[in-house]
């Protein structure tokens, strides 16, 4: 489909300029002409693109009604496939905001949109998080300190698959040092509950202000590796 859209494409602006030369006492094609020619090409790819992005949310099952938002946590190249030795589309900068969609765990990548472009991107080099707002805790002037860590269990499947890294959440301690909620903000599905399980049974030394035992939200990384 996409041969037969390009080859018929290319051979009408052969046809054109080829016209356009004909009628042209010069033998040139004047700059008017040139920039319609460019006009007609950039038709061509934009129709490309678009079969590329119906296929892809096809093959991947994406409801683009159903997105996340996400950050880069560095320079990253886009790539055009799930595998990590693919063809890369573009740069992203760390620190840009992107649309993100299916997460693929054969692959340990998420599905994402930059610039109206789809991709993929491994999860080391994405934070993804909800829509919601973010959770924001109370003000502290001495930060909560780790007393009991816990290891997490690792899942049977995510071990049987060879499935890393890292989950970062953020934990409510409260004033006794217990954990009474905690929310993924960068996740791994296979090793979230996993995560969150651990968590909640960590023991902080509660964080202060002003001398007094404070509740707060606290960032955690938990990492699973094999």
């Amino acid at each position: 489909m996409l041969k037969k859209i390009l080859t018929t494409g290319l051979f009408s602006l052969f046809l054109y300029f080829m016209a356009f030369s004909q009628e042209n006492d010069t033998g040139k094609i004047n700059q008017e002409d040139l920039d319609d020619i460019e006009y007609q090409l950039q038709k061509i790819q934009d129709s490309l693109n678009r079969i590329k992005e119906k296929r892809l949310i096809k093959t991947y099952n994406i409801n683009i009604k159903d997105k996340k938002s996400g950050k880069t946590l560095n320079d990253v190249y886009l790539r055009s496939k799930p595998d990590k030795t693919s063809e890369t589309k573009t740069m992203i900068p760390n620190g840009t905001n992107l649309e993100v969609f299916n997460y693929l765990p054969d692959k340990v990548c998420w599905v994402v949109r930059y610039n109206e472009v789809f991709g993929f991107l491994g999860t080391e080099s994405i934070l993804v998080t909800s829509n919601t707002t973010e959770i924001k805790g109370s003000e502290y002037d001495t930060k909560p300190k780790l007393k009991t860590y816990v290891k997490p269990t690792y899942p049977k499947d995510a071990r049987k698959n060879k499935i890393e890294g890292k989950v970062i959440l953020k934990v409510f301690i409260n004033k006794s040092g217990s954990v009474s909620e905690a929310v993924i903000l960068q996740g791994i599905p296979e090793l979230n509950n996993a995560a969150k399980n651990a968590a909640m049974q960590y023991k902080f030394k509660p964080a202060e202000l002003n001398g007094e035992p404070v509740d707060v939200w606290f960032p955690l990384g938990i990492t699973f590796k094999l």
